[in-house]
């Protein structure tokens, strides 16, 4: 048999040289279950714990077995995995919407005309009342980016204001807005920062709009609360949607995630939220080694940017004393930040927030190894501990029975140089990527004898196989990866 390709290729298997083909009885409604066995590869289940060659099940998105003798479902679709490495799929903490106010072009739009946001906060950049779940779907360019990088979850967050709306945790797969929320609204943004236009034009004017928007929410719920008991004879409260988004966080019930320029306003934050009785976290802004002692008394955990410094130009003689020592001395010093962090003893997941390419984290990642952090910590930060933060220990962060079948799979060690991402799995679909292009993944064209065939491999989703003869498309069961062989099995009506 002879196998042309007539569509781009990209990389589970490195090539595809043949295709064992059997016609047998096909039935007429065949299809491709969604249950996978993921064999032979190197599995670390956890920070600091790994099966060296091992078998993870997988079922209707769900992983129900991982060891290193474990059965394989008679029903599974069979992957060889022989020579990877296969980690917990990698979650991304804070990753914001794309900016709509930015042209197609890269120019700025001009300042639109007010909005109409109905019964919610005077102030436009209170916009508590947003939820990132109605901002999706997703883009497609940015969530294939965060792919190749490993992730296969992350916390969406909305981009402006100063109280910003509430984040929604999603997997990074292609299904519709409706099949990859995970957590609709995950916590409360609020930032740290001046607005770009209006009120409050300064950064003690934001810590004041915080503190003051805060005490309003509180004191609505308990307002609303007493006239929902005895409403007659007492005057009707405003309505306030900005206030009432507000209830979960001053209830406890939802924690306000903090956006922190520097460690002085993770500082700031810790201030604000201890003062409104809610709980936090902080997304820093990378030189909390500054302030480690106070930032562990604080008691947050903080959500941390490996977006480092590049080294200051000092090549010319002219311009070199213009690189001001504290320029340099974070230059120096903020790779050392995670793991400065982790000998502190303060709760941390590491993202890739301020990078202009997600694919550049890992590398980011690796620079903090090199400069005292420990892998297993790294790994931590990147699966466990994120999972921890957004309230889904329980159902992300390692493998698992019982955990979503997120799957970060690498040729190599993950924070090898040499190591590359070469699929992710989300919601038990595979989602391949490489440099190469090459893949099973497209429409081929099968010769047996003298007669052609197309073929039709979808490795995206369930890698269906599908194989058109004539008038008939026959669909592909007991479909596995054999080296560079894929094995599958049709059957067209009775033919024997």
């Amino acid at each position: 048999m002879r196998l042309i390709p007539s569509f781009s290729r990209t990389p589970w298997a490195l090539g595809l040289a043949a295709a064992a083909l059997t016609l047998l009885s096909w039935p007429t409604d065949a299809a491709t279950p969604r249950v996978h066995a993921i064999v032979g590869a190197r599995i670390v289940t956890a920070p600091g714990q790994t099966i060296e060659r091992g078998t993870i099940v997988v079922r209707d998105g769900v992983i129900t077995a991982v060891g290193a003798d474990v059965a394989i479902p008679a029903d599974a679709r069979v992957w060889q995995a022989d020579s990877l490495t296969i980690y917990p799929g990698l979650i991304d903490p804070f990753v914001q919407v794309p900016d709509e106010s930015r042209a197609a072009g890269g120019g700025r739009r001009s300042t639109p005309a007010p909005e109409s946001r109905g019964a919610t906060h005077e102030l436009p950049v209170v916009r508590a009342e947003s939820r990132a779940v109605e901002m999706l779907p997703f883009a497609d360019d940015q969530r294939a980016s965060l792919r190749a990088a490993g992730f296969t979850m992350v916390q969406l967050a909305p981009r402006a204001g100063i109280v910003r709306g509430q984040t929604a945790v999603i997997g990074l797969g292609d299904g519709s807005a409706n099949d990859v929320v995970v957590k609709p609204d995950a916590s409360q943004v609020l930032a740290l920062e001046a607005a770009r236009d209006g009120y409050p034009g300064s950064l003690m004017g934001a810590v004041a709009l915080i503190r003051q928007t805060l005490m309003d929410a509180k004191w609505y719920g308990e307002t609303r609360g007493i006239y929902a008991k005895s409403p007659q004879g007492k005057e009707r409260p405003d309505e306030n949607l900005s206030w009432a988004a507000l209830q979960p966080v001053v209830a406890g019930k939802q924690p306000a995630l903090f956006i922190a320029s520097d460690m002085l306003e993770v500082l700031r934050a810790s201030a604000i939220a201890r003062e409104a009785g809610i709980t936090a976290m902080a997304l820093g802004g990378g030189d909390e080694y500054k302030r480690v002692r106070d930032i562990k008394a604080t008691g947050l955990s903080l959500i941390v940017p490996v977006a480092f410094p590049e080294a200051p130009d000092v090549s010319d003689p002219a311009t070199a004393l213009e690189a001001s020592t504290e320029e340099l001395r974070h230059w120096y010093y903020a790779p050392e930040n995670p793991a400065t962090l982790v000998k502190a003893g303060v709760p941390f997941a590491l993202t890739s927030f301020g990078l202009e390419d997600p694919k550049k984290f890992r590398g980011k990642v690796t620079t903090a190894i090199e400069r005292g952090l420990k892998p297993a910590d790294a790994l931590a930060a990147m699966t466990t501990m994120p999972a921890k933060l957004l309230g889904l220990a329980d159902r992300a962060g390692t493998i698992a029975p019982g955990k979503i079948a997120n799957l970060t799979v690498t040729r190599g060690d993950l924070f090898s140089k040499k190591g590359k991402v070469v699929e992710v799995w989300v919601d038990g679909r595979s989602y391949e990527m490489s440099a190469t292009g090459d893949s099973i993944k497209g429409n081929w064209t099968l010769q047996v004898g003298p007669q052609r065939y197309t073929l039709m491999v979808g490795a995206d989703r369930d890698t269906a196989v599908k194989l058109v003869a004539g008038a008939d498309t026959l669909s592909g069961r007991d479909v596995s990866h054999q080296g560079d062989r894929l094995v599958f099995t049709v059957q067209r009506g009775s033919e024997p």
